[in-house]
């Protein structure tokens, strides 16, 4: 190379964005868990209507009146 030649860089090529932004990704995450959550609380039960029908399963008071 003769000492008087410029040597020019190359030019950088910039990639063009792809895909999904993080804060999209986070926000599509979470409304998914926010999907799958409802869905198992609402087929948790035959009918659909969680505990309402059911009721607890032991009492947690002593009946009134007894020593």
């Amino acid at each position: 190379m003769h000492p008087t030649t410029r040597v020019r860089p190359r030019a950088t090529r910039t990639r063009p964005r792809t895909g999904v932004p993080a804060r999209v990704r986070v926000r599509l995450l979470a409304a998914a868990i926010l999907v799958l959550t409802a869905a198992a609380a609402l087929t948790g039960c035959d009918d659909g209507e969680g505990v309402r029908d059911e009721g607890p399963s032991t009492t947690s008071s002593q009946p009134l009146g007894l020593p």
